[in-house]
């Protein structure tokens, strides 16, 4: 319930400091909280009912709302990790190859789980956790855990590259660009840490709740990563004290006061120098773009 309430509190800060997103960022951040929240509801009926019948923590006897609850996960896992794929899309100049792995991959986890659920349903009095249920959660996990651990590495990946491609530059980009990876690895790393330690509590204890128990966790962490991306660009954004003069348009990233001069004077073509050409960021793409002009020496 904890990580559901920063959860109303994230999308209350985005309506309250709401930029000029499109619809589809809007749907996005509605949808991802109403599911989250479904989520959260079902998740409080089906401890009640456990605790008001003094169940045990075996799985002999599990409750509807447990198994329920699995739809409106990845119903929100899924746009989540679709949000975060299309962003790597637009990172790596959209890239089929690496798009054509975090699609498939996206979508079996939303398959599996789908099936895992309509086994189970029919025998929620006396589950039997057979192996073939057991299979499709170990594969339901992996195949989560290693989406997210994918996109977090590409995301760095690619943000050390533009890095690397701008190189020497002001003191405020760098830190920018810092902002940007280190917030990467930390909206990315705990779903996986999650599916990861999820995935050993199930094949340790695979007759006990205990596994069950960290899965709940999964549905706000990814709704909270996914708001926490979008809330956070007036963060990465906020250079040299939130002070800028230039302010571009679809919410991009805003130049310090003393920082424009000095990309204003790069633009004479001296040799070795940059020319930004773009610098924007935006909800659905974190966007670095950097042109060398006059490497060339005469």
């Amino acid at each position: 319930m904890a990580l559901w309430g920063i959860s109303c509190l994230q999308i209350f800060l985005y309506f309250f400091n709401t930029q000029s997103d499109g619809h589809r960022i809007k749907c996005l951040v509605i949808w991802l909280w109403s599911m989250d929240t479904v989520h959260q509801g079902l998740i409080v009926s089906g401890v009640y009912k456990v605790i008001r019948d003094n169940a045990t923590a075996s799985t002999d006897h599990i409750c509807f709302e447990y198994l329920i609850q699995v739809l409106f996960t990845i119903l929100v896992t899924t746009p989540a990790q679709g949000f975060f794929a299309y962003r790597i899309w637009i990172f790596s100049d959209k890239n089929k190859l690496i798009i054509s792995f975090l699609v498939p991959a996206i979508l079996f986890q939303f398959v599996d789980g789908i099936i895992f659920m309509v086994i189970n349903l029919p025998t929620t009095d006396e589950l039997q956790f057979t192996s073939t249920s057991k299979g499709v959660a170990i594969a339901y996990f992996i195949d989560g855990a290693v989406v997210d651990l994918f996109i977090t590495v590409t995301v760095c990946l690619f943000l050390w590259r533009r890095y690397l491609r701008i190189g020497n530059t002001t003191k405020e980009t760098r830190s920018m660009i810092h902002r940007l990876i280190l917030f990467s690895i930390n909206t990315g790393t705990w779903p996986a840490v999650i599916a990861i330690i999820t995935l050993v509590m199930l094949m340790v204890y695979p007759t006990y709740y205990l596994y069950t128990g960290l899965y709940f966790f999964l549905s706000p962490v990814y709704c909270n990563t996914v708001l926490a991306s979008i809330n956070a660009r007036s963060y990465i954004q906020s250079v040299n004290n939130g002070q800028h003069d230039f302010v571009p348009k679809a919410s991009g990233i805003q130049f310090a006061a003393d920082v424009l001069p000095g990309l204003q004077s790069q633009a004479s073509g001296a040799p070795g120098e940059l020319e930004m050409e773009s610098y924007k960021v935006d909800p659905e793409e974190l966007s670095i773009n950097a042109e060398e002009t006059g490497l060339s020496r005469l």
